[in-house]
């Protein structure tokens, strides 16, 4: 399971003296604004859940990712040992919070499409069978779709920040 890192709480927590957002699910790498850094912390076969190195990402003894607004280790560096420099600070805030807290730059949403629920669109696509580019080309205006089909997703571009949509 992954999370959204716009909306949903992390832990505040410190990673060799940088305050960084941590969560113990996974963070899918292209939801990471530009000029932020996401890592894995890595346990291990023993002690899974014990952060013993920080990764760029791991599929084995998954303890955690954190996001930081400051690169953790080198690029060319396969992994760093975390040691005792982890450290929750028992607080729960989303990114916006955090780039307060820490007088950040609130990254900006540089997705160009966002997944949202259907019941929540005006005119949410459809299945009609046929794969997946025949629902594609299913639009329907006032939510009336042909019969045997039904409600998919959508894809909605993301509303910059501070606007209202109409």
């Amino acid at each position: 399971m992954s999370i959204n890192i716009r909306t949903d709480f992390m832990q505040h927590a410190e990673l060799f003296g940088n305050p960084v957002l941590f969560t113990n699910w996974l963070i899918q790498r292209d939801t990471i604004p530009k000029d932020w850094y996401c890592y894995d912390l890595r346990g291990t076969r023993q002690s899974p859940n014990v952060k013993i190195a920080l990764v760029d990402k791991t599929a084995r003894y998954h303890a955690g990712t954190v996001l930081s607004p400051t690169p953790l280790k080198r690029k060319e560096t396969a992994s760093r040992r975390v040691n005792s420099a982890f450290h929750l600070l028992g607080e729960e805030m989303t990114l916006e919070q955090f780039c307060e807290e820490h007088s950040l730059e609130y990254p900006q949403d540089d997705r160009k499409f966002a997944i949202k629920a259907a019941s929540s669109m005006k005119r949410p696509f459809y299945d009609a069978g046929g794969g997946p580019e025949a629902w594609l080309h299913w639009t329907c205006p006032n939510g009336l779709r042909p019969p045997g089909t039904r409600v998919l997703a959508h894809l909605v571009a993301p509303r910059s920040r501070g606007t209202e949509q109409s």
